[in-house]
Order: C-alpha cells, then sequence, then structure tokens
C-alpha cells in the first residue's frame, strides 16, 4: 500500500541475485551426500526451503517446531500464495518417501541437545549438514562450519537491491529509512535511490 515513510530492510545492502538464485541453491543441495540436515528458522526461510526441495520430489521432514510454524503460516491467507498454500498443505499432511534423507530443524545456531545428536548421526552416516543463512557466532552451528563439518549455502531470505527500488518505487514513499545495514551502506543505497525522484531525509 502507499506509504509517506518506509522503513526498508537493507539486511542485503547493494547486493543483487539473479532471479534464479533459489532454483540453483535447490539444486545444490539435492547434490549434497545425504542424509541432509538443513537447520532454518521455522519461521524464515524454512518454508522457501521445503518447497523448493519439495518441487524437486525431495519433500523434507519437519521438525515439531517447524510443522507448527508451517501450521500457522496456513491460518493467515496473506502470507501464502496459492501454490505455496498447496505445497504447505502437502508438507504438513506427512513425510515424505525421502524424508530420512533430508530433515528441517528450527534452530540456525544447533544449540539444542537433540539437534547436536542429530548432527553426529548425520556426519556418522556421511551426511551433510548444511547451513543457509546467518550463522551465530559461537555457537556449535559456526563451530562445525569453521572446522569444515559442514557446508554454507546462503539462501536469500530478505530483499535485495533490486526488489528494495522495486519496493520504493511501488508505496511511493517520501522518505525512506535504511535499516539493518551499516551507516555506510545506508549512505550508498540511499545514493541508489535518488534517481527514483524521491526525496531523502
Amino acid at each position: 500500500p502507499p506509504a509517506d515513510t518506509l522503513i526498508l530492510d537493507a539486511s542485503y545492502g547493494m547486493r543483487v541475485f539473479e532471479p534464479s538464485i533459489r532454483r540453483r541453491l535447490s539444486e545444490r543441495m539435492l547434490a549434497l551426500p545425504r542424509p541432509l540436515l538443513l537447520p532454518a528458522p521455522a519461521t524464515g526461510r524454512a518454508l522457501e526451503l521445503a518447497l523448493a526441495l519439495q518441487s524437486a520430489g525431495r519433500a523434507p521432514a519437519l521438525c515439531e517446531w517447524t510443522q507448527s510454524a508451517f501450521e500457522a503460516a496456513m491460518e493467515s491467507p496473506a502470507i501464502l500464495t496459492p501454490e505455496a498454500r498447496d505445497g504447505c498443505a502437502r508438507l504438513l499432511a506427512g513425510p515424505g518417501s525421502d524424508a530420512n534423507a533430508c530433515r528441517i530443524v528450527d534452530d540456525p545456531g544447533l544449540v539444542q541437545s537433540g539437534n547436536r545428536e542429530l548432527v553426529r548421526e548425520v556426519r556418522a552416516a556421511g551426511g551433510t549438514v548444511c547451513l543457509t543463512g546467518h550463522v551465530p557466532p559461537g555457537t556449535p552451528a559456526a563451530g562445525l562450519l569453521e572446522a569444515g563439518e559442514a557446508c554454507w549455502l546462503g539462501w536469500p531470505a530478505h530483499p535485495d537491491l533490486e526488489q528494495n527500488r522495486a519496493l520504493v518505487k511501488a508505496v511511493g514513499a517520501s522518505r525512506i529509512l535504511p535499516a539493518f545495514c551499516e551507516p555506510e551502506v545506508a549512505e550508498r543505497l540511499l545514493a541508489r535511490l535518488r534517481d527514483l525522484n524521491t526525496p531523502m531525509p
């Protein structure tokens, strides 16, 4: 909707992702040694990850918290497109035949003891722990990554530069406030938005 002031999610700053980035990332995930463990926020990119893997015929198993988050999303019509809603319903209907080979857990830092045990099981079976977003420093997940015992495939979960430009145009805001970035990045971002004829604060 139209807005006078827009607080912009500038987490990715000036980065621009190609349109096929998620498809390419899901293909790389499917090529990893299995079983595959994907720690991801249940109310964040977990749903996109699950739907992408499901589209490739590898519907993952979901931990209890992830399943609850998906159920909540199903109760909010504005959150999901019809296609995503159908996919989510299939995910909640039960794990697919590939469930033992792919699992999503709501624990990005792998701090829960049960998930640390799951990591040991996955690695003992020759599988892969794949981290897909911010890895909190000092967590078991960070330790795995530093030791080369986990891989990282960053799944975009925030708008990139071009998506933010489109958002600015769509809402017609006269004031733009970049958030979640360093001051110098905010200045560069505002400079790129000046050609949209939007007065800056």
